[in-house]
């Protein structure tokens, strides 16, 4: 299973927790910064699969912040969410490269919708990507491995098991959630270990 990191950029504390509470019942992982400034430092570390940004920031503005991480190369989606409903302002957050624009106030439904919606894409992505770390490339859709340009042929739990260590590289692993994703369940490791004695 894929956990999907949210970036909230939002200075008003009861939102931000209004927020995280609606985001973390739905098993995303949650960060928040309180001002511009943090989220542009945050927004570009690569670290969150989509950011959550507020249009009235204290250092840099929202629409300022999405300018910026979008020059930078920043792809993930960024969806604001802010007081400002004028068409003019939510013409000007799309065309700056926000993905959607939710005006306050707002439904948690609907906002958990949306977010949904963005991250059923951005894990399709993911899901697909070829990976590659140093000469090993595995590309996730056709099921293909290869080293130094020559396949190499792995059984189906072999290519799982792969697949879901480098996804996660550099992060370390929890034993269930490996399990969950090669095996398809939460088995004991010692059931596991029993398949091959």
């Amino acid at each position: 299973m894929i956990v999907m990191t949210i970036l909230v950029v939002e200075d008003n504390p009861d939102i931000s927790d209004l927020i995280s509470k609606t985001l973390q019942n739905t098993g995303q992982e949650i960060s928040v910064v309180n001002d511009g400034e943090l989220g542009l430092i945050a927004g570009a570390s690569g670290a969150f699969d989509l950011i959550l940004l507020d249009a009235m920031l204290p250092v840099f503005s929202g629409f300022e912040v999405c300018q910026r991480l979008r020059e930078s190369g920043v792809t993930v989606p960024i969806v604001m969410l802010t007081c400002r409903d004028s068409q003019a302002d939510m013409l000007r957050g799309l065309r700056l490269g926000a993905d959607d624009y939710i005006t306050k106030p707002f439904s948690t439904a609907e906002l958990s919708a949306r977010i949904a919606a963005h991250l059923r894409r951005q894990k399709d992505y993911k899901q697909n990507k070829n990976l590659v770390i140093g000469s090993l490339s595995l590309n996730p859709s056709r099921r293909i491995v290869h080293s130094d340009n020559n396949i190499i042929e792995l059984t189906k739990r072999e290519f799982d098991l792969l697949h879901s260590l480098m996804q996660s590289r550099g992060d370390a692993v929890l034993r269930d959630s490996l399990l969950g994703d090669v095996w398809g369940t939460k088995k004991s490791i010692l059931q596991v270990l029993s398949m091959y004695m």
